[in-house]
């Protein structure tokens, strides 16, 4: 169970002593667990006593019938600290979030699959141990030199400390073998919103990985429920969707099934929010939150490219300057991918049998073209030339 101290009157008595266990090192299965007392000056004292099963990193979930200390009716919850109030600075003093994060490390190591998620596994690894498998060497040769250049640039700018970059590439492991994910208390997954190939994924991840392994999708438009089927941990499923740049956006969704247990749901949630993002639940339905209300948005706004109502760059600045959007709905769609928008439309489309989820034909035959935006080069706009052109789509 992991539950965050931020949602709880800690008091400053109780923060001094799990401060005090902490500075010696034994907060990784604290962080796990849920005691029941009033605020005792001898907690310290009785946590010592767990002091060689945490040392041996065991998971210490007391029930109500092997409670350490007696449960009185009336007596308010002592909640320890979960890794999530950890990282976001939940506890006052002299220890900081990067003091016990080897300790979370350990019981929350995590991977992330295939190297699009390149921004988010260096996300991730300035905070866990993280495991990053793709299908390629030559991938992940790039993934490596991508998140090292990024930190690098954080460096530069200030806002990262030299010690800390070289910390969280340590915290960095890349493989090509599902095999070595089979340790991992949380796999996220970002493979292509192909149900196929993400259940395929999932079903030879779940004979691998040991009962407490979170499953956990990145993705835009499939249910999860979907992919629950391929596994025998319906229960231990969960969405977990990142918005790009995962370093600059803010926000998680995390998505429960109606499979999902409690326990795992608050793992997650917990999760998400160790990592800075604003957690919001999500209900499984595809396109969840935000791309349910913003793909209808970029579509209508190639629909509106296509029937003559404006050009481009005009779609663009009307939506900056009239609604105060930081990014047109045109460059978004380069910048998302125009082929990851189609398939996402067809996937919502198939869902809802609503008109305003179809892919309009103008998207169509720009993926057929090739034209998928940033990445290929040439979407809406040229970037073959810097600043970006206006691309010529014959209209």
């Amino acid at each position: 169970m992991i539950l965050c101290a931020d949602d709880f009157g800690l008091s400053e008595d109780i923060d001094a002593a799990i401060l005090e266990l902490c500075s010696l090192g034994q907060l990784s299965a604290v962080s796990c667990m849920v005691l029941f007392e009033r605020c005792s000056p001898n907690l310290l004292a009785e946590l010592q006593k767990y002091r060689r099963q945490i040392d041996l990193g065991l998971h210490l979930c007391f029930t109500d019938e092997n409670l350490p200390f007696s449960q009185t009716p009336g007596m308010e919850p002592l909640v320890f600290p979960s890794f999530a109030s950890c990282l976001r600075g939940g506890f006052r003093g002299k220890l900081q979030p990067r003091d016990v994060l080897p300790h979370i490390a350990t019981q929350y190591q995590l991977s992330a699959y295939d190297a699009q998620v390149l921004t988010a596994s260096r996300e991730l690894a300035q905070y866990y141990e993280t495991v990053v498998r793709d299908v390629t060497p030559a991938i992940l040769e790039k993934a490596k030199a991508g998140i090292d250049k990024s930190l690098a640039k954080f460096v530069e700018k200030g806002k990262l400390k030299a010690e800390d970059k070289d910390a969280t590439l340590k915290r960095l492991r890349f493989t090509t073998a599902v095999a070595d994910l089979k340790g991992c208390d949380i796999v996220v997954e970002a493979v292509t919103e192909d149900l196929a190939v993400k259940n395929a994924l999932w079903t030879e991840l779940d004979g691998l990985c040991g009962p407490r392994t979170i499953f956990a999708s990145n993705t835009s438009s499939l249910t999860i429920a979907a992919m629950t089927g391929a596994t025998k941990r319906p229960d231990r499923f969960v969405g977990l969707h990142f918005f790009n740049p995962v370093p600059l956006m803010g926000l998680v969704e995390v998505v429960r099934t109606v499979t999902t247990s409690p326990e795992t749901f608050q793992r997650a949630f917990a999760f998400g929010k160790s990592l800075g993002k604003e957690a919001l639940t999500a209900k499984d339905n595809s396109g969840f939150i935000v791309n349910l209300l913003l793909v209808p948005y970029l579509l209508d706004a190639i629909r509106a490219l296509e029937h003559g109502v404006a050009s481009t760059p005009d779609i663009d600045k009307a939506m900056q300057l009239g609604c105060g959007y930081p990014m047109g709905p045109l460059t978004l769609l380069d910048f998302v991918g125009l082929d990851t928008t189609y398939k996402i439309a067809e996937i919502m489309f198939a869902e809802y049998k609503e008109q305003k989820y179809a892919p309009p034909p103008l998207l169509k035959r720009m993926v057929l073209a090739g034209m998928h935006g940033k990445k290929t080069g040439k979407g809406f706009y040229d970037y073959a030339t810097n600043p970006p052109t206006v691309s010529n789509l014959g209209l």
